[in-house]
């Protein structure tokens, strides 16, 4: 603060407090209060002034360095912060990128792992569909052969029936005993010639 200023101001305070002066004065007298006496009007204001001056000169010299000091630590330690805060950011963008990166590789990983499984578990199921489809064949070749078998005994057993019948019909029609080899043999020949 200047000091043409400090003495404006102490002239503008002298200024408005002397003409309550004489009203105060009026009320001191009646009040007995010292302070409030005209009289030590001029002794106060200087008082008034000395102790002011100090004050400034205090405050200029001791108070304002030391909140100058703490404005410009907490101005240093706020762009420190705020440097720190932008390195955290690029490592943590650095860490997001890094992160993408591996996920990406994780999920085609996981694909290509998917597509390997899928296509060995095709692969399974295709050689059991040919040993199920080959045991299938050989399943339905052992049980024809066993059906034409079956077929066989049974058109033997059926033309030795037929044998029996044809030899008793004939007896039975036309009074005539034939031999039950000669009727079997009869019989067979004419399932033969049916069959052909």
């Amino acid at each position: 603060m200047n000091r043409p200023r400090l003495i404006f101001g102490l002239g503008v305070f002298a200024g408005t407090v002397y003409p309550f002066a004489s009203v105060l004065a009026e009320e001191t007298k009646k009040s007995g209060m010292p302070q409030l006496d005209p009289s030590t009007f001029a002794s106060q204001l200087f008082w008034l002034a000395v102790t002011f001056g100090l004050f400034l000169l205090m405050v200029w010299r001791v108070a304002l360095p030391k909140i100058g000091r703490v404005l410009e630590d907490r101005r240093e330690r706020i762009e420190r912060d705020i440097a720190r805060a932008g390195e955290i950011k690029t490592e943590a963008e650095q860490v997001l990128a890094a992160y993408d990166r591996l996920s990406a590789e994780g999920r085609a990983s996981a694909q290509s792992l998917i597509r390997e499984e899928h296509q060995r578990a095709a692969a399974e199921a295709a050689a059991d569909h040919e040993k199920l489809g080959a045991r299938l064949n050989d399943e339905i070749t052992a049980a024809e052969s066993r059906i034409a078998e079956a077929r066989k005994s049974a058109l033997i057993e059926i033309a030795g029936i037929a044998g029996e019948i044809a030899q008793s019909a004939a007896e039975r029609l036309i009074g005539v005993k034939i031999d039950k080899k000669s009727a079997t043999a009869a019989t067979r020949k004419a399932a033969k010639e049916r069959s052909a």
